[in-house]
């Protein structure tokens, strides 16, 4: 799967997946980690070059819903899929992780890293109270 990457974030998400390799392109924006440094650069965040895009015939391409409005209605106009997801709560990106892991066939990597994500949060958030953090985890090393 080709993947181009208009946002950091998603930059950084596809990364935590396991999907790397399959990032074609990314924005001069996108540099962490490190290695998404070396990837094409297809433009700044907030300006991508969409004939750039268009032309690495990527098989997704990650966006912002609202910064990306018209690249998004150009691409999908050139039959580009576009995953351009509406985040509003820490939930809804949760949520779109796990989406992202499933449509780039990495679902099992995808629950995995959400599942510690949410019990993360538990304990940053103290519903966790009484309860072992899991391994890893600060001060239960």
């Amino acid at each position: 799967m080709r993947i181009i990457s208009i946002v950091p974030s998603f930059t950084e998400i596809i990364f935590s997946l396991g999907l790397g390799a399959s990032l074609a392109g990314v924005t001069e924006h996108c540099d962490y980690p490190p290695e998404a440094r070396k990837i094409n650069k297809v433009g700044t965040f907030a300006f991508p070059d969409v004939e750039k895009i268009i032309s690495m015939r990527p098989d997704l391409v990650c966006a912002d819903p609202l910064l990306h409005k018209n690249y998004v209605e150009k691409l999908t106009a050139r039959g580009i899929e576009v995953y351009a997801p509406f985040m509003y709560k820490v939930d809804d990106l949760l949520n779109s992780m796990e989406y992202l892991g499933d449509l780039c066939n990495q679902k099992e990597t995808a629950v995995r890293l959400v599942t510690s994500l949410k019990e993360r949060l538990k304990n940053i958030r103290g519903e966790n109270h009484g309860k072992i953090p899991p391994p890893g985890f600060p001060g239960n090393e």
